[in-house]
């Protein structure tokens, strides 16, 4: 069985980091819905980290709304916006 959920930590000051993120992303949707036949990807980021909600548009992700208190982070809980991508093929299937 696939993994359901995916993390990884990024420095957002590491601009070659960045480039590759896009790169792994783009890859891993081509994966997702190709090789897997997911139809659809989830994605959440902190609500401050622009950063991140960028490179999930840039690879197609759209946000669709807030979740409160999301997860535990450095001793308290935050709020993330939620994205997803929706493979495309999906509709005709």
């Amino acid at each position: 069985m696939p993994p359901t959920a995916v993390t990884r930590p990024i420095d957002l000051d590491d601009a070659p980091a960045l480039v590759d993120l896009l790169r792994v992303d783009r890859e891993l949707l081509d994966v997702a819905f190709r090789d897997l036949g997911l139809h659809r990807v989830q994605a959440e980021t902190l609500l401050h980290n622009v950063a991140s909600q960028r490179v999930l548009a840039r690879n197609g992700f759209v946000r669709y709304g807030t979740a409160p208190q999301y997860l535990r982070i450095a001793g308290r809980w935050q709020d993330h916006a939620m994205f997803q991508a929706l493979d495309p093929a999906a509709a005709d299937r």
